[in-house]
């Protein structure tokens, strides 16, 4: 606990940090889990089942499968719903199933890297005249520094994985 001090002879410890802090990181995950599964409900809906109830507020011009009073619940609703469950799923039958899923997306993963890194070499597409500088191009923001901050913070953070301990913990 964190030692409080009211008295200089005495203390008292509390333990109230701990659920406060643990909760604010339980937050965060559960509003991110909310937000990214109505936003892929609404890619998946807008690509293949447009003509399908989008839901929203019951006081905009929505509709949806049912209303729950002040929403009417739509079909990115339910996509978003399907996943948060599949991967409360995922916690439930421990990370065995997590670890297995995880290679096995590896695995499909490198079809793409293959077509997208090997393959222009074997098929004799690849040119290294279309390895230029534009950095300097005309109409790029900051003379095209903003692009290469952006590239490097994206390229340090996926290198860094300080999340993952900060998850497993």
């Amino acid at each position: 606990g964190i030692a409080l001090y009211a008295h200089a002879g005495w203390r008292k410890y509390t333990t109230l940090v701990g659920p406060i802090a643990t909760f604010g990181y339980w937050i965060g995950w559960s509003v991110v889990l909310a937000v990214n599964g109505l936003f892929i409900g609404q890619i998946v809906q807008g690509a293949w089942f447009s003509g399908e109830p989008f839901g929203g507020p019951t006081n905009a011009d929505t509709t949806g499968y049912f209303s729950t009073g002040s929403v009417n619940v739509g079909l990115p609703a339910l996509i978003g719903i399907g996943l948060i469950l599949a991967v409360w799923l995922f916690n439930v039958y421990g990370a065995r199933v997590g670890v297995t899923f995880g290679y096995a997306a590896g695995l499909l993963l490198m079809v793409p890297l293959f077509v997208m890194m090997i393959l222009p070499f074997i098929n004799g597409s690849f040119d290294s005249a279309n390895l230029v500088n534009n950095l300097g191009a005309e109409g790029q923001a900051w003379g095209g520094l903003q692009l290469a901050l952006v590239w490097l913070w994206l390229m340090s953070w996926s290198a860094w994985g300080v999340d993952v301990c900060a998850t497993f913990a």
